[in-house]
């Protein structure tokens, strides 16, 4: 099922962005998410690559925060119901940015408490305002799908085992549509290398390194923030 709709100059309703891509059912594990990818129009040679996926909502924070607050907000409650402890969130952007993980969530007045300073951020002062993203999984295991076919030139020469089609597939666990909304899914492609000690890099912790072993990185979608899934609600859960 490979439904990338590219075409979002309009969107659905007149509003760009708004179509989905990709929709399946809350609780659902199928079908698996597939995406053909191409460069100039040619597919993208994914021989030997590692392939990661990370999903993500995006809301604000409804009141500022400082470095030691623990209690946090959503503004109008948006990506309350897509959370759950253990949920990482990330607020801010740029050089910026603090991930968090939520301890434990009040239903009662919409607050979630969180330990601060997760997976190698620091911790900062937010205003209200600022762009949370609510990470439904980050940096999952994703696969590729290589095609090839014997292609006939004009010339009537054949070109034998020709890489015709590229495919980036995603397998949805269960975890991953446990709660219904909107979400943007990211690919990344990588070029990583064996090595036997650990680099140390010099750069400051803005994650402008691209990690030990990484010799090069692309995600895709590249036109846009990322693929939108829509996972819609279902009353059963088994």
């Amino acid at each position: 099922m490979i439904n990338y709709n590219k075409n979002i100059e309009y969107g659905c309703d007149g509003i760009p962005n708004l179509c989905p891509d990709f929709t399946i059912k809350r609780h659902d594990t199928r079908p698996v998410f597939k995406v053909d990818i191409t460069d100039c129009d040619l597919p993208v040679d994914l021989t030997g690559l590692v392939i990661e996926a990370s999903m993500w909502l995006n809301t604000k924070l409804k009141a500022a925060i400082t470095t030691s607050s623990l209690a946090i907000q959503f503004a109008d409650n948006i990506g309350f119901e897509q959370i759950n402890e253990n949920t990482i969130i990330q607020i801010g952007d740029n050089r910026k940015f603090e991930r968090m993980l939520i301890d434990y969530i009040d239903e009662d007045s919409k607050t979630i408490y969180v330990f601060r300073g997760q997976l190698d951020t620091n911790s900062y002062s937010f205003a209200k305002g600022s762009k949370v993203k609510l990470l439904r999984f980050i940096n999952a295991p994703a696969q590729a799908e290589l095609e090839y076919q014997d292609i006939e030139n004009l010339d009537g020469t054949i070109s034998k085992n020709t890489l015709v089609r590229s495919t980036l597939i995603y397998e949805w666990q269960p975890d991953d549509t446990c709660f219904w909304g909107k979400y943007f899914l990211e690919f990344k492609v990588m070029e990583v290398q064996s090595i036997k000690t650990p680099v140390v890099s010099n750069i400051p912790n803005y994650h402008c390194s691209l990690g030990a072993g990484v010799v090069w990185a692309r995600r895709f979608p590249s036109d846009r923030e990322g693929f939108l899934i829509n996972i819609f609600d279902s009353p059963t859960a088994e």
